[in-house]
């Protein structure tokens, strides 16, 4: 697999937004031990590599594609929702937040968890009983996890996404 990291350019043929130096800062800065758990497990460290490099193109590309993201992409055919022009005259950015959520994301993955699952009926259970135990869901319910760190993260650059726990609207 080729890795290519965005650059604040608008590539065209990136499929990363973030690299691997920055989730192992982010992992080591939050004590996040998923995205070091099995290192030792890799005889070869290009392994390890690839398996991180992964997990970082899967969560760039599902926050890309999952969020309905502020203001306007700097080129029309870039392989991402980022970077943007937040404000006219302002630098195109991939805000810091952003490469954090990305960073989340990818540690989610790495770790073996679906982000995006396929969800029977769209997940919209309204009562489920297993032996003693019964769930019923509120009728406004998302039908997907929400992942509060990353919506917290991207919520002042966004109006949420799919499976957000938070919808923003702003007047225009």
């Amino acid at each position: 697999m080729i890795f290519i990291v965005e650059d604040g350019t608008g590539r065209f043929d990136s499929n990363a937004l973030v690299d691997v130096m920055f989730v192992d800062q982010y992992a080591d800065d939050m004590g996040d031990l998923r995205w070091a758990a099995d290192a030792a497990t890799f005889a070869d460290p290009d392994e390890l590599t690839l398996k991180k490099q992964r997990a970082i193109v899967a969560a760039s590309r599902w926050l890309s594609a999952g969020y309905i993201w502020k203001g306007e992409r700097l080129i029309e055919n870039q392989a991402f929702e980022w970077p943007r022009m937040l404000t006219s005259g302002a630098d195109p950015v991939i805000p810091r937040e952003v490469k954090y959520a990305v960073a989340e994301a990818a540690a989610r993955i790495y770790a073996g968890v679906e982000l995006s699952p396929d969800l029977a009926r769209g997940g919209q259970i309204q009562s489920e009983k297993v032996g003693p135990i019964a769930i019923t869901y509120q009728d406004d319910a998302t039908a997907g996890t929400t992942y509060g760190v990353i919506d917290a993260y991207v919520r002042a650059y966004s109006f949420g996404g799919l499976n957000s726990a938070f919808i923003t609207t702003e007047r225009v």
